[in-house]
């Protein structure tokens, strides 16, 4: 019942996948104890062959998110230069110090997140 009572339009496909899996846990439980005039077996191999099409589908997509959010880490990464050449050229009108910038640098580089540090280094 829980799984008819998700939003369909609002839930997540893997909320939906594992109350799938679930409910198909349930359906072996079923089959091994009941009747074999109350079987569920064709249900359970539709339910089966559904489930290991979505999970292929995540698999298969696995690679499409990595490149997404790489290329949303290198956005927002390159943002993050024009702070900098604003910084230079304010050092250059005489606005701050050395030692600001020296700590501005520092921060920009060590400061970072693992999937913007390579676009900050280059």
């Amino acid at each position: 019942h829980r799984l008819q009572a998700l939003p369909a339009l609002t839930t997540p496909i893997m909320r939906v996948l594992t109350g799938l899996e679930v409910l198909l846990r349930e359906c072996y439980e079923w089959e091994r104890n009941a009747a074999s005039g109350v079987s569920l077996l064709k249900h359970i191999e539709a339910l089966s062959a559904l489930i290991i099409r979505w999970r292929r589908l995540e698999l298969y997509s696995w690679p499409n998110v990595f490149a997404m959010k790489r290329h949303e880490f290198e956005s927002s990464a390159a943002g993050n230069w024009f702070t900098l050449h604003d910084m230079c050229a304010r050092i250059r009108a005489g606005e701050f110090d050395g030692d600001h910038f020296a700590t501005f640098v520092h921060d920009f580089m060590w400061k970072t997140n693992v999937g913007q540090f390579p676009t900050r280094l280059a």
